[in-house]
């Protein structure tokens, strides 16, 4: 699971920009934007056009996402869930996605 998120332009269609989980946040603050929740990602999204009048898309991951994907993952029986590391994340995830933590976590 990617502890960040991704800044997609909608009119050029290039790979979108990476943003940690607090440049996320900023950005969603600074423009006044409602942040929302996908059922069916599991992760968090929100819109907004740009200085340049390019419209943009933005999902990350938080914490509560991040167990809402593990849950998913134990349902589905993976044998295995790994995150990628950014000192910018939300740092509650480590809350519960610690070394010992999950090996006794029922669902």
């Amino acid at each position: 699971m990617g502890l960040y998120g991704y800044d997609w332009n909608l009119n050029t269609g290039a790979l979108p920009e990476q943003r940690d989980f607090h440049k996320t946040l900023r950005l969603a603050g600074n423009i006044q934007t409602v942040i929302t929740w996908d059922k069916d990602s599991l992760n968090n999204t929100f819109s907004y056009t740009a200085n340049d009048g390019s419209n943009h898309e933005v999902w990350f991951l938080d914490a509560v996402s991040a167990w809402d994907q593990y849950l998913l993952a134990k349902q589905k029986k993976f044998h295995g869930t790994s995150l990628s590391y950014d000192p910018n994340e939300d740092t509650s995830v480590w809350k519960f996605f610690h070394p010992g933590s999950l090996d006794s976590i029922s669902i």
